[in-house]
């Protein structure tokens, strides 16, 4: 799947389907990758990604500094894991979307939605911890 650079740091995403779009915060802290999607347990069993697809865009990242994305030395907040998702939106040219997240991702997901309320369509929060 394609690697772009996005708020100056290459990051691994994948896009399936058509429609609406929604950005997927993966579930895991300092390991969400695309992967955990597929087998974190509150996913197993179901193909989240295929249902989804069918009606949406589902845009899926390994968060910076996890799996395949790089990363840089630098202070994290809540503002810097949503900018660098803000960042793979505009690299895709979409200017608003659904934020989904799970486990961690969820408050990946909210603080979206406070940082960038014009580019969020809605929350859609699953597992939070």
């Amino acid at each position: 799947m394609p690697n772009a650079t996005v708020d100056g740091i290459d990051t691994h995403y994948e896009t399936h389907g058509t429609g609406a779009p929604i950005l997927m915060c993966a579930p895991g802290g300092f390991d969400a990758t695309i992967d955990k999607w597929r087998v974190a347990s509150a996913w197993t069993g179901i193909d989240a990604i295929k249902a989804l697809a069918a009606e949406h865009t589902v845009i899926l990242y390994d968060r910076r500094d996890c799996g395949q994305s790089g990363g840089r030395v630098e202070r994290f907040s809540w503002a810097t894991y949503t900018r660098h998702g803000k960042a793979l939106l505009d690299h895709l040219d979409i200017q608003s979307a659904w934020i989904m997240g799970g486990c961690m991702g969820c408050s990946v997901a909210l603080a979206f939605g406070v940082h960038y309320p014009e580019s969020t369509r809605g929350l859609i929060l699953h597992w939070p911890v």
